[in-house]
Order: structure tokens, then C-alpha cells, then sequence
């Protein structure tokens, strides 16, 4: 809606794969499909509207703690 966002993917594994950055564009629709690891940085005075199915929930929603090496590489990209 507003501000700079980044999207994150790393494949649809139980582990996540090589992880992805994706620049989101204003007023354009990004569809991540179930089963992708995803996360995303937003700058400060960013504003963002995420819709997801009804049914998504802490549930069905496996948590994947980020190894160091994930994390380091988020950074970096982050850099870029």
C-alpha cells in the first residue's frame, strides 16, 4: 500500500531451501502458494495488507526457526 516491503521465499520443503528476495511493487498482488517458507522486511513508515485463506492458523502454519546462515543471508540481501 505504501513504503518499501521485500518478500522472502525458500522453496516448499519441511526445510527451507535457498532463500529468495522479491523488491514487492506498490498496488501489485503477490500470491505465495501453501507450503512456502516466507517472511518479509518492511521499511519503517511501510504499510501492507496480507490476506490469507480462512482457515490459516498457528495449527496449520509450521513454524521454521532461521539457521545463522539464514539469517545472515536475509541480511545481506537486505544490502543489496
Amino acid at each position: 500500500m505504501s513504503g518499501k516491503c521485500a518478500l522472502y521465499t525458500a522453496g516448499c520443503e519441511d526445510i527451507p531451501g535457498d532463500i529468495v528476495k522479491t523488491e514487492m511493487r506498490l498496488h501489485e498482488v503477490y500470491n505465495v502458494k501453501k507450503g512456502v517458507w516466507h517472511t518479509h522486511t518492511l521499511c519503517e513508515d511501510a504499510e501492507v495488507l496480507i490476506i490469507e485463506n480462512q482457515n490459516t492458523g498457528d495449527e496449520n502454519s509450521p513454524k521454521y526457526p532461521l539457521s545463522k546462515d539464514m539469517h545472515n543471508r536475509i541480511l545481506e540481501l537486505e544490502k543489496e
